[in-house]
């Protein structure tokens, strides 16, 4: 072959080469599109399924966060936090909305079973992300009412690994220590869910309390909290912003005016609640 020739075959080879990049480079950076993909197992139980809901044109920084559904430890559903799931989505987060584990159950759920299945959920999180293309180590938790509970307690004592930022409680109950605000009904589910009554065992309130794990490094936290709420007096959130305060952590107190327990989020109140959760998890999930 002359040297005219490979030159020629050189040129040919080098823009077909050129030509080849361009076009996968083009796919690579072809926006995603968002997805919903249900009932993820991540644990063996079948309680321990999740949704995620990825945003459109997300990428490896994309932030996720995680909603934990209410119901007194004994029931709900993460279709509970629909409200949340699409509004949250649209504005670029990942959105992770678990089951767990449920003290109604004939296996013996009690406390920390629940703790336990957030951590595996936030495990197998952090393992999909790659193939998510979200982030493996900027979430946050928005939790209602015993969820709420669940979420402060993992935030403040059981986030080891860093991965969660901030969290955000909606209606929940953060201090066991005094039970003067609990009627018997409320005293008997507590007790379902320790395992054991306060009298039994004091030690097991005091550390199944989000309060009592507060410290100067602990995450920010917006509290939303219905004033007329009877279920979950507003005295438990105005504890956990007084323990937030003390050990100046970032935090701020929501309180919805003439709206009970299952109000704080309803249609009435969800427009201005909705943009408090946008701005605080765009500003501390980082």
């Amino acid at each position: 072959m002359n040297i005219k020739i490979r030159l020629l075959v050189a040129i040919v080879l080098v823009g077909t080469l050129s030509y080849s990049c361009k076009k996968t480079a083009a796919v690579i950076e072809e926006p995603l599109k968002s997805e919903d993909i249900l009932d993820l197992a991540y644990g063996d139980n079948a309680k321990q399924v999740l949704d995620i809901y990825l945003p459109e044109k997300r990428t490896e920084s994309t932030k996720v966060v995680i909603l934990i559904h209410g119901g007194f430890w004994t029931g709900g559903d993460k279709k509970d936090l629909s409200l949340y799931v699409k509004f949250l989505q649209n504005n670029g987060f990942a959105v992770a909305n678990i089951n767990y584990r449920l003290i109604n159950a004939s296996e013996n759920n009690i406390h920390p079973a629940q703790i336990n299945d957030i951590t595996k959920a936030v495990a197998y999180i952090s393992s999909k992300a790659p193939s998510w293309h979200v982030s493996p180590n900027q979430m946050g938790i928005i939790g209602a009412s015993a969820g709420a509970h669940l979420g402060l307690l993992y935030t403040y004592a059981y986030n080891s690994d860093d991965k969660v930022k901030t969290v955000i409680s909606i209606a929940g109950p953060s201090n066991f220590t005094n039970l003067t605000f609990a009627g018997e009904l409320q005293k008997l589910v507590l007790s379902n869910f320790l395992g054991k009554t306060m009298q039994q065992d004091p030690a097991l309130y005091v550390s199944a309390s989000p309060v009592t794990h507060i410290k100067g490094n602990s995450k920010a936290t917006l509290i939303i909290h219905g004033n007329r709420d009877v279920v979950v007096p507003q005295q438990q959130a105005v504890d956990l912003k007084s323990k937030l305060d003390l050990h100046k952590v970032p935090n701020e107190l929501y309180l919805v005016e003439n709206a009970g327990h299952e109000d704080v989020v309803g249609p009435v109140n969800s427009v201005e609640a909705l943009s408090k959760v946008l701005t605080w998890l765009s500003t501390y999930i980082k």
